[in-house]
C-alpha cells in the first residue's frame, strides 16, 4: 500500500487534513447539510449527511472494492494494540516537536472491502459527530479518494492529537464493526475526492 500511495500521491503522506494544499486541482468539496449547515442535530439531519456521504460514495466507488483508512492519533510512537485483525498499515510522524509530549503521530489502520451503498454508515456517522478525524476511502489502486469531514480545519482536533477524554476508545470503536468485522485476512491498499 505503501508504495502505491507514495506513486499516485508523492506530494502528500496518506493524512486526510494534509492532501487539501498539494492536491488542490483536483480537491473537491461537498456539502453534508443544506445551506453548508456544519452540525447534525437530530436524526433527521444524521440521515441527510448519511445519504449525502454514500452519494458520493456510491458514484466514486459502486462496484469495486475500497480500502477503509482509519487513523488512530496518539503522542506515543508506539502502535496501539487493537483488534488483530484491524490492519495496520503504517505509523507516521505527523507534527514534529523538540518535545516529545508534544509530537503527534498517525497510526494508519486499513480494511479492504468491497463498496456497498451503507457499508461504513457507523463511521461516517462517527465523522459526522466528530468523534472520528482523518478517515480515507480509495479504490484499490488509489487513483481516488475520498475524505469525509465534518468541517475543514487547518488545526488537528483535540482528539488528534490524543488528549481528548475519548480518544483512544473512540477510535476502537471506529474500527468495529463497520471496517473491523469487513476486514480480509490481509487487508491491501487506499483514492481523492473529498466532502
Amino acid at each position: 500500500m505503501t508504495e502505491l500511495w507514495q506513486q499516485r500521491w508523492p506530494d502528500c503522506l496518506p493524512v486526510g487534513y494534509k492532501l487539501r494544499d498539494p492536491y488542490r486541482d483536483v480537491w473537491v468539496r461537498f456539502h453534508s447539510l443544506p445551506e453548508s449547515k456544519r452540525y447534525a442535530v437530530d436524526e433527521s439531519e444524521y440521515a441527510v449527511v448519511l445519504e449525502r456521504y454514500n452519494t458520493v460514495l456510491d458514484e466514486l466507488f459502486a462496484g469495486t472494492e475500497v480500502y477503509v483508512v482509519t487513523p488512530f492519533w496518539a503522542t506515543e510512537p508506539e502502535v496501539p494494540l487493537l483488534e488483530p485483525d484491524a490492519g495496520y498499515w503504517q505509523s507516521l510522524l505527523v507534527e514534529d516537536d523538540p518535545e516529545p509530549e508534544f509530537r503527534t503521530y498517525c497510526h494508519l489502520f486499513a480494511a479492504r472491502l468491497p463498496w456497498q451503498h451503507g457499508c461504513i454508515d457507523r463511521l461516517l456517522r462517527d465523522t459526522a459527530h466528530d468523534k472520528v478525524a482523518g478517515v480515507l476511502v480509495t479504490d484499490s489502486l488509489m487513483q481516488r479518494i475520498y475524505h469525509p469531514l465534518r468541517r475543514w480545519r487547518r488545526r488537528l482536533p483535540h482528539h488528534a492529537r490524543g488528549t481528548g477524554p475519548n480518544a483512544r476508545s473512540a477510535y476502537r470503536l471506529a474500527l468495529q464493526p463497520s471496517v473491523r468485522s469487513l476486514t480480509g485476512s490481509s487487508p491491501r491498499p487506499p483514492t481523492l475526492h473529498c466532502r
